[in-house]
Formats: structure tokens, C-alpha cells, sequence
């Protein structure tokens, strides 16, 4: 993530698998030094404090103003949400929420949709004993974030049933926080699976839009707002294709899913994508502040000269003017 005022400043989070040094840490990167091509200037900065135990979930959301953003990752039963301000992490006010959930592995991905006001954990748990032909109990379970104050609720939404669609690994929101999309894996498909988040009975919106043979793998939307899915082959082999989700917040009877739309030539994707901040993908639609239905984003508004318009960005709390 980019530090919010200082534009040449940039943060690396990372997170340590259990059995080689757990825990989560950030570093500070000067892309103004090094000719221009950064250089580490801080860290690595311990944000677990010698925790025995740390998953590797991590995201990040805008906070309710321009100058601070939340960094969100997982322990055990316990969100934790630090304050990123341009000074970097606040260390006096960490926000800490206790969940009714207790993850089993530390697998699987965490996400905050663009808005701010849902997080979702994947909680993998295939081969847990060491055969990959057994899923496990984890699951996908939903959460309110409130982004003004970094808490998230205590009590999760049970969206998915390991026996019938395998266990919870990548996770993506669509662009206007509508769709959930999870990628899960069995003995040997991959599934991926829509939910409705303004249904009212979202665990019941459960659509697949994809079913097909391969290993767990990642989901990430991009800048154009579409989602890309890897589906590797195995632990080992990867894949030259990524799938795309060509319309995500469409309902799931017309989502467009392209298998193997991006050719990646001699590169290959394995099972993970790096997250980034989440906000950057929320849609920056400018509406008319009397109407409400005009969007500049599709239509044109002509203004002529003595005329008023007042418009408004449609965004998280104050974070643009």
C-alpha cells in the first residue's frame, strides 16, 4: 500500500507460514531512492509481537478520511486492524476483534470488499492430516467491518458446506461490493461460487459459475474490474491461463466466465495472488448531488456556462472531495 501522503512511500506487509517464523511484519519501501527504483529503508517491523501463531491473511481497506487506511490480518479467533497514517502504523490504537468462528488452518484468503463494510475469510483446511483426499470442516464465513472505527462483528456468516463444496481458498468482492465470489477445492476440482450480498438470504444465493479439474487457487480483481481466477494444475504444476470473470456484479445466470482467457506464454500461476489495497477498485462513479441519477462514468452532463451543477464522488466516508 502507498503511505496517503507521502506519495513516494510504499509498505510491504508480509506473513510467515507456521512452520518457519511465523508472524506479520511490514517494511517500509523509498521508491525515490536506488535511481528511482525503490529501496527498503525500514524494517522488518514485528506487528504480531512474538505471536506463536499467525495465519497468513492479510488486506487492506481506505479508513473513513484520506490520510489513514486500515491493515487487517487474522490470529487465531482475533481480527487485528492497524491504522496506517503518514507517519506509518499506529501502534497506540490497534483495534482488536474477537470472532465467534475459530479458523482451523491458517490457510486461505482474507478479504474487505471496496467499500468497507464486509470482510470474508477462507478457511482451508484440506489435507490437514497430511491426505489431500480429505477436506476438512473449514469454511467460508462472512463479517461486518465498520470502517470508521476498524472493529468487525463477532458473529460470522457460515456461507459454505465442505462436504458439498470443498474447502475455501481464494476470495474476491466484486468491484461495487455486491458479489462474493469464493474458489474451492476438493480431491480434485476447483470450484468457483457466487453469492448474492444483497440478497436476502445471502447463504441461500449460492450459484456455481465454474466447475472443473484443478487445485486450489486464488481470485483477484483488477483495475478494469474484472476478476481473474488461477486454477493450477497441482501443488507443484501451475497454470499458462487464467480465468476471467468478464462481468462480476452481474447475477450469476449472467456472468460471462472465460476460461482460460489470459495466456500467460512462458509464465506460469500457481495458487496465489498478492492482494492490495481493496479501495482502489471501488468504482468512482460522480452522481448529481439534487437527482442522484446522473453518473458521469456513462453519461455526458452538459453544464453550460451560469449554470449550477453540484456532483458528489460516490466513495468510502470523506475519503475524496
Amino acid at each position: 500500500v502507498q503511505n496517503p501522503i507521502f506519495k513516494n512511500l510504499y509498505y510491504i506487509f508480509t506473513v510467515g507460514a507456521s512452520e518457519n517464523k511465523p508472524g506479520f511484519f511490514y517494511y517500509t519501501i523509498d521508491m525515490d531512492k536506488n535511481n528511482n527504483k525503490g529501496e527498503v529503508i525500514a524494517g522488518p517491523i514485528d506487528l504480531s509481537f512474538g505471536s506463536p501463531k499467525w495465519s497468513e491473511k492479510v488486506t487492506a481497506v481506505q479508513g473513513e478520511n484520506c490520510n489513514e487506511l486500515w491493515i487487517i490480518s487474522l490470529s487465531d479467533q482475533t481480527f487485528f486492524c492497524y491504522k496506517l497514517k503518514e507517519s506509518g502504523i499506529d501502534f497506540v490504537d490497534i483495534v482488536t476483534s474477537k470472532i465467534d468462528y475459530r479458523p482451523i488452518s491458517e490457510r486461505g484468503y482474507l478479504k474487505v470488499s471496496p467499500d468497507g463494510t464486509k470482510i470474508a475469510i477462507a478457511d482451508y483446511t484440506q489435507g490437514l492430516d497430511g491426505f489431500e483426499n480429505t477436506v476438512g470442516e473449514g469454511k467460508l464465513v462472512l463479517f461486518d467491518f465498520d470502517v470508521v472505527t476498524g472493529k468487525v462483528s463477532e458473529n460470522g456468516l457460515e456461507l459454505t458446506n465442505p462436504i458439498e463444496d470443498g474447502s475455501p481458498y481464494g476470495i474476491e468482492f466484486s468491484h461495487e461490493s455486491k458479489k462474493l465470489y469464493v474458489s474451492t477445492h476438493d480431491t480434485s476440482n476447483n470450484k468457483l461460487i457466487q453469492f448474492n450480498l444483497k440478497a436476502s438470504n445471502i447463504k441461500g444465493s449460492k450459484a456455481i459459475i465454474s466447475s472443473k479439474k484443478g487445485y486450489r487457487g486464488a481470485l483477484q480483481i483488477g483495475p478494469n474490474y474484472k476478476i481473474y481466477a488461477s486454477v493450477p494444475q497441482s501443488y507443484r504444476v501451475g497454470t499458462k491461463f487464467l480465468d476471467v470473470i468478464e462481468n462480476p456484479d452481474e447475477d450469476a445466470d449472467k456472468i460471462i466466465y472465460n476460461l482460460g482467457g489470459v495466456n500467460l506464454g512462458n509464465q506460469q500461476s500457481t495458487q496465489g495472488f498478492p492482494p492490495f489495497l481493496q479501495s482502489i477498485f471501488a468504482p468512482a462513479k460522480i452522481v448529481d448531488s439534487e437527482t442522484r441519477l446522473i453518473d458521469l462514468t456513462i453519461q455526458k452532463k452538459i453544464v453550460c456556462i451560469g449554470d449550477t451543477f453540484r456532483f458528489e464522488p460516490d466513495v468510502i466516508g470523506n475519503a475524496s472531495s
